[in-house]
């Protein structure tokens, strides 16, 4: 049976459908908080897996931004999988990325040193160390570009988008991934391996076009604490090779399957009008008194730690009120950060995304004429 703990990775959550097609078993867990290690040890016991897989936190501004969060889910949530995996005889899997190699080159190979220049790529390299330290017997994959995650997160919260970069890839899909997973757990394989069918590496362009993204590039990169991306992050399979027995469908076929519901969407506590809505808030006047307005539509949206959300680019005026948490709002090339009882207006920003560092409730405030 595997175990897959995804915490807050879209990543990790977006291989369930793959896992399902090539293990009997397979429970999928998105409420245990992988950061709380009682909670890791108690699901592990319950269940008793073959192999635990576990994510870490997809969002590089958000590490950038709060690397103490980052480091919790990228390093702190794999320590906690392979002290459980030890305890109840299981095998823990962190799922790593071909994104790690931010220098130039390409393809590499298991044994190359990543060049970890970013935040979010230091912190996946030191979840990496500190795994294979913890448990000689824990497995490392490192992959392309998972198609069923970028098709979750084209659809529902991608950033601002810029001209795609022309650069190497080496894309997989999640029923590939798990048919390599099932003959390396069973030939009891350790250690990191790269995963990469034999179809060669494609540029970024036709991997988009092929998503039906022609138009739409993978992230904005606009912000400056963020790093540009590994110029040729494709990958040499080396370890993987040697097992003949495993037969690949290819990135393309997993382009062509439905994509399932996204859970990445946050969940809307109300939706009602503003004068209704807007008496929640009678402890800020200046939220009431803007809610009042005539033409306006008020949201209360829940996000939960890690969550992200692109907001509609319809409306030409808008206002967050965080109720709860704090928020990271990415609006263009601005990144504000929001506490509890603090609000923001923005006036036709066409690309807003919100990204909780902490649980959110948020009031939304949306006018579709300035």
């Amino acid at each position: 049976m595997i175990l897959l703990l995804p915490g807050r990775s879209l990543w990790a959550a977006s291989l369930a459908s793959g896992l399902k097609a090539s293990f009997s078993q397979v429970e999928v867990l998105e409420e245990v908080e992988v950061t709380d290690r009682k909670q890791v040890r108690t699901a592990v016991e319950q269940h008793r897996p073959e192999a635990i897989l576990m994510g870490g936190l997809d969002d590089r501004a958000l590490c950038e931004v709060d690397p103490d969060l980052g480091f919790r889910y990228n390093v702190e949530a794999g320590i906690n999988a392979a002290m459980a995996a030890l305890e109840f005889s299981s095998i823990p899997v962190l799922l790593s990325s071909a994104e790690l190699f931010e220098g130039s080159g390409g393809p590499f190979s298991e044994g190359d040193e990543p060049l970890a220049v970013s935040e979010w790529a230091r912190q996946r390299r030191q979840g990496e160390i500190y795994l294979q330290r913890a448990a000689s017997i824990g497995l490392i994959l490192r992959s392309g570009p998972l198609v069923e995650y970028w098709q979750n997160y084209l659809q529902g919260a991608g950033k601002a988008q810029k001209p795609l970069q022309e650069r190497q890839l080496s894309p997989l899909g999640a029923e590939d991934f798990a048919r390599a997973l099932k003959v390396l757990l069973e030939e009891k394989v350790s250690g990191i391996v790269h995963l990469n069918g034999p179809a060669s590496p494609v540029s970024e362009t036709d991997f988009f076009a092929a998503l039906g993204a022609a138009e739409r590039a993978v992230e904005a990169w606009s912000n400056q604490a963020e790093p540009r991306p590994a110029k040729n992050p494709t990958l040499l399979a080396d370890r993987l090779q040697k097992y003949s027995q495993l037969e690949w469908k290819g990135w393309q076929e997993a382009v062509k399957k439905p994509l399932l519901d996204s859970s990445i969407r946050p969940k809307i506590v109300a939706q009602s009008p503003a004068a209704e809505a807007a008496k929640v808030s009678s402890e800020d006047c200046s939220v009431v008194e803007w809610a009042q307005g005539p033409g306006y539509k008020a949201s209360y949206l829940e996000l939960t730690a890690g969550e992200n959300y692109r907001l509609p680019s319809s409306c030409q005026e808008l206002q967050l009120h965080l109720h709860s948490g704090k928020l990271l709002l990415e609006a263009g090339e601005d990144d504000i950060i929001l506490k509890k009882g603090k609000s923001h207006r923005l006036q036709a920003a066409p690309d807003v995304r919100l990204v909780a560092i902490d649980s959110c409730l948020i009031l939304l405030l949306e006018s579709s004429s300035a």
